[in-house]
């Protein structure tokens, strides 16, 4: 059977759904509010556009910290399918304009000129180099980075004639390299030569980002389950949602039935038992990295400690399916889990002897 479920990097995991409803809302109402007062196409544009760079923002930090140098990729991706976009608009306008080239600048035809499109460029250029870097053996990439290349040198070529001669360039010399009437020549004008690159940088880049985000993992189950392979790291982080917690929030009390797997990672958890005369003593207190909820899983017992957050936070938690799926899957994860186990149990045995609190 085929799996057709959204790879989890994919959904939006740091800002709550409700927000992202709202800021959905918001940049309607702000790029209506542009079409009645009589903005321009980019001041329309830039409205939509504004509440959503916040949001973002949030999201590709969070991304960085669960997911590393993927998130790089993933920003990367969205800014250049904005590129492309930007592009097929001004493509769109010349087909609608029959050519008219004043009347065909794109949304943001204020940065139509060379030095705008050079350090763009050259900023696609380095930050395919260094993707390249990083996921070295991703094909799909080394293909988008060839056109990235002739791409650069086309507009490098075109900023040396700037800074040069502006006299040639504004005679003809914009044409570049390989559009109609340039150095070498092809079939195309200068716009849709630079479209059609720009094409073949991000179509196969969009292939290579949708390979590695089939290969992302969060890197707080890798550190709590180190001997998972990779595989097993992906499949089982595809079963994690995000749960917020604030300082005081109980997660789990003792007795009740154990449901979830849980992973802290961000703030602190503690860990508590009752001993004698009812009194809660500390077992352990749980950081980053760190989990809990596995033994009750494992035995099909209650919950054998209250879980309380002593800082606030956030933790990633699995269902019971998606637990048993993992202790199905991976032998080695079993053997982590198994290890924490009787750590645990050793610790539950000698409350008696801690501290009350």
């Amino acid at each position: 059977m085929i799996n057709l479920a959204l790879p989890r990097p994919l959904h939006v995991e740091r800002v709550p759904i409700r927000v992202v409803l709202i800021t959905g809302a918001i940049s309607y109402f702000l790029a209506v509010g542009a079409v009645f007062e009589g903005f321009p196409l980019w001041g329309i544009v830039l409205a939509a556009l504004l509440p959503w760079i916040p949001m973002f923002g949030l999201e590709a930090i969070w991304k960085y910290e669960h997911y590393g140098f993927y998130a790089f990729f993933a920003a990367a991706m969205v800014l250049q399918l904005g590129h492309l976009a930007e592009h097929a608009t001004q493509v769109g306008q010349l087909l609608a304009t029959h050519g008219d080239l004043m009347r065909s600048r794109g949304v943001f035809g204020q940065l139509d000129f060379e030095d705008v499109h050079f350090v763009w460029d050259t900023g696609v250029w380095l930050s395919t180099c260094l993707l390249l870097y990083k996921f070295t053996r991703n094909k799909w990439l080394w293909i988008s980075f060839i056109f990235a290349s002739l791409h650069e040198v086309e507009h490098i070529y075109l900023f040396y004639i700037v800074k040069a001669d502006m006299g040639f360039y504004q005679a003809g010399g914009l044409a570049g390299i390989m559009g109609l009437g340039g150095v070498i020549g092809s079939p195309l004008p200068r716009p849709y030569l630079h479209f059609s690159y720009n094409f073949l940088v991000v179509i196969p880049m969009l292939v290579a980002f949708w390979d590695q985000t089939r290969e992302a993992f969060d890197k707080y189950l890798a550190k709590a389950l180190p001997k998972l392979s990779r595989p097993e790291l992906i499949a089982a982080s595809q079963q994690l949602r995000r749960q917020r917690m604030d300082a005081g929030d109980v997660i789990v009390l003792e007795g009740d039935p154990a449901e979830r797997f849980y992973i802290v990672s961000e703030g602190e958890v503690e860990m508590l038992r009752k001993g004698g005369a009812a009194k809660e003593s500390r077992v352990a207190l749980l950081g980053p990295g760190k989990f809990f909820g596995e033994i009750g899983l494992m035995t099909g017992e209650p919950q054998d400690a209250t879980v309380r957050a002593t800082k606030s936070g956030e933790l990633l938690v699995m269902e019971r399916d998606g637990f048993n799926q993992l202790l199905v899957r991976s032998q080695s994860g079993l053997i982590d889990l198994e290890a924490d186990a009787r750590e645990r149990e050793k610790e539950l045995a000698e409350v008696g002897s801690a501290t009350p609190v």
